[in-house]
C-alpha cells in the first residue's frame, strides 16, 4: 500500500491524504519505505528528513528524488542550488546512500535519486 501526503490532494486521489511534510501524522515505524520527489516543495528538509526517520520502520528504506531541473511555480527552493546541502544532511543522519544515480529516462531528465537501507543501528542516533 502506498500512501500520498499533500496540501491539496484533490477528490479524485483516494491514496493521498492531507498532510505536511514537516509533521507526519503517522506512527513511528509505520512504513517499510519513504519515498519523496517533492523536495523542492518542502519548507524545511530538516524537519522532513527527521519525520521520514521517525516514520521508517525498522530496516526501512528511504528514497529522494532531488529534480535538478529549473523550478516550477509551487516551488520553494532550487534544489539545483541545495542538492549537496540535502544530501549532507541525509549521510549526517543515515550515513552513506545505498545508491546514486541520475535519472534520464523520465520527463524530470537529470534529477538524482538517492537511496538508503536504514538498519535499526542506525536510526535514532541522534
Amino acid at each position: 500500500l502506498a500512501i500520498g501526503v499533500d496540501f491539496a490532494p484533490g477528490p479524485r486521489n483516494p491514496l493521498v491524504v492531507w498532510g505536511d511534510a514537516h509533521a507526519l501524522r503517522f506512527n513511528n515505524d509505520s512504513f517499510a519505505t519513504v519515498y519523496s520527489n517533492i523536495l523542492d516543495h518542502i519548507l524545511d528538509h530538516e524537519a522532513f528528513l527527521s519525520e521520514a526517520e521517525r516514520v521508517l520502520a525498522p530496516n526501512g528504506t528511504l528514497i529522494l528524488d532531488v529534480d535538478q531541473n529549473a523550478p516550477d511555480r509551487w516551488a520553494v527552493h532550487d534544489l539545483r542550488e541545495q542538492l549537496g546541502a540535502i544530501e549532507a544532511s541525509a549521510r549526517r543522519r543515515f550515513g552513506e546512500p545505498l545508491r546514486r544515480m541520475t535519472i534520464d529516462d523520465e520527463k524530470d531528465r537529470g534529477k538524482i535519486c538517492l537511496v538508503w537501507h536504514l538498519a535499526r543501528a542506525q536510526l535514532r542516533k541522534a
